[in-house]
């Protein structure tokens, strides 16, 4: 028996989106989402509901049945793009700057934490670049190919993930 959890998706601040369950083994099933909590659930595919206020990462902490506890895979990342700044969260522990962009690069600081990759995605949601690092909490990003308009970047950190705006 297995579970696997999808759903990343880009939405704005107050929307809702759907996370799915793909369950094989027989039913009924107890799942464990963090940070949802624990779900019986008695068909194999299944959509969650989520509004979430914050950018969240859903993970499947378990599955079982009466058969015993199960394996589980998968993340779903819903990044809440907010329309006229970042999370306040965020910018306690993310330096991104200038912002809007000035030039060519923009430059980011990391507090307690390393970056091994950086995502930048359209205002659209759609990812445009990848950069990859050596895990570094300082760091330059090159904006020279980019077109004027909103981003938003995903940073990869060894402790968690992060989610800035910035404007060209």
């Amino acid at each position: 028996m297995d579970a696997i959890l999808t759903g990343n998706t880009n939405i704005f601040l107050g929307d809702s989106t759907f996370i799915q369950i793909n369950l094989k083994g027989s039913p009924p099933w107890n799942v464990s989402i963090d940070p949802l909590g624990d779900f019986n659930i008695n068909t194999s595919e299944i959509k969650i509901a989520v509004n979430p206020p914050l950018s969240t990462e859903y993970r499947l902490n378990s599955v079982s049945n009466y058969c015993g506890t199960g394996s589980v895979s998968g993340l779903a990342s819903v990044v809440v793009l907010t329309i006229l700044g970042n999370e306040l969260f965020e910018n306690q522990e993310i330096r991104v700057y200038p912002n809007p962009v000035a030039g060519q690069k923009i430059k980011y600081e990391i507090l307690k934490d390393k970056i091994s990759e950086v995502q930048i995605f359209s205002s659209d949601g759609k990812i445009i670049k990848k950069e990859f690092y050596k895990k570094t909490s300082i760091g330059e990003i090159d904006f020279g190919n980019l077109t004027a308009g909103k981003y938003h970047l995903k940073f990869f950190g060894e402790k968690k993930t992060y989610y800035y705006q910035v404007v060209k």
